[in-house]
């Protein structure tokens, strides 16, 4: 059939007790550029509290699961709607309760399922239990869409899902990010370098204490005229007893979640943004920092070549010792610094949430035809 009215969309975002900062930008984002388009009308679905958690920790998390997959599927409630949008996969249980032929589902990452250290302890592995039931939904759902192109082939290799189901929709980044008003001078010396750690530290893919090594091999070589700038969750036991070994502690500036709001303004404090993912499903933090125009040190695994290009400084995320020199080679060649500053912004242009928006719309006419 040819769509010639609105197409009315319900869009199933996290339960609020749940959501992660990602997905919520994701929903909010995506939303926001969704209603600034014709032929479409958003419906948001809106979920019930789910009561206080649990004071002990191993019980809080129990609960969790409990609320993902009984209690909230038993809450979804969803308004008549033409399609009908879980943003997120680790919800894609939720299909059980929605019509397949009318549900598209966001798939950002399998990360549980390509990198190692889930399985190692208890929670680990219940986390990837969890994890495993609800993308086994995926292959119910009308459509998929997909972050990346790395994304697109995980799917199709880890849950032999065929491509012509997966549609690759890029995320964009928020015209907040965005360079200072003044433009540091980098022939200047300066009495600190600060480097950028943003996110989660528990999660493997992160790669956290090779970043911890690799800022301790700095902290060596640059005489302690250097601190590592934390944004985002704290350190795990393993990672702290590290930090306290190297004596790593005085040299931490640990900030805690930061408001999304003041996020643009850590990102310009520093001067190199040190990203050394084993995986990434797409990587928003390469271009909220390039977009502010700070340098990136990353890795060339998962999405990340797809997100960056040439933008940005590549190491191997298994050596700490050429991570630590991808950053020095940009602390020490202002000219390089300059370089990949200016096809760093260049290239973060390219990812907007109205792009995002129009081509999520194309995937919801694609699927509109064929109902």
């Amino acid at each position: 059939m040819t769509v010639t009215k609105n197409i009315s969309v319900c869009l199933i975002g996290d339960p609020p007790s749940e959501r992660f900062n990602s997905m919520k930008i994701y929903e909010t984002d995506l939303s926001a550029g969704l209603a600034e388009l014709p032929e479409i009308k958003i419906i948001g679905h809106h979920w019930a509290e789910s009561g206080k958690p649990a004071k002990n920790r191993y019980l809080a998390a129990l609960q969790g699961y409990r609320n993902r997959h009984w209690r909230y599927p038993s809450l979804l409630k969803p308004p008549p709607a033409d399609l009908y949008h879980i943003l997120d996969h680790s919800y894609a249980h939720l299909l059980a309760r929605l019509p397949p032929e009318k549900t598209v589902i966001t798939c950002h990452d399998l990360m549980p399922l390509m990198v190692e250290g889930y399985e190692n302890s208890l929670g680990g592995k219940l986390s990837l239990a969890s994890f495993r039931h609800s993308v086994s939904y995926l292959h119910k759902a009308r459509h998929i869409l997909a972050d990346s192109g790395a994304t697109k082939e995980a799917l199709t290799e880890m849950l032999d899902l065929t491509g012509q189901k997966i549609t690759v929709v890029p995320l964009g980044v928020d015209q907040i990010f965005r360079p200072g008003k003044t433009i540091p001078d980098f022939s200047k010396p300066v009495e600190v370098e600060y480097i950028l750690q943003v996110g989660a530290t528990a999660e493997p893919y992160k790669n956290t204490m090779n970043v911890l090594r690799s800022f301790s091999l700095l902290l060596k070589n640059r005489g302690g005229r250097i601190r590592l700038l934390k944004a985002g969750k704290p350190y795990t036991r393993e990672q702290q007893s590290y930090i306290d070994k190297e004596d790593l502690a005085p040299y931490i500036n640990y900030l805690g979640f930061v408001e999304r709001g003041e996020l643009p303004d850590v990102y310009r404090r520093a001067s190199v943004l040190l990203m050394p993912s084993l995986y990434e499903g797409f990587g928003m933090p390469l271009l909220e920092a390039m977009a502010c125009a700070v340098p990136v040190v990353t890795s060339r695994r998962g999405s990340i070549p797809e997100v960056a290009g040439e933008a940005v400084w590549y190491a191997d995320p298994d050596d700490p010792r050429t991570i630590a020199g991808g950053v020095e080679t940009i602390l020490d060649d202002t000219k390089l610094r300059q370089e990949l500053i200016a096809k760093g912004l260049l290239r973060a242009k390219a990812f907007t949430w109205k792009r995002t928006a129009e081509e999520t719309l194309i995937v919801y006419r694609k699927v509109m035809d064929t109902i």
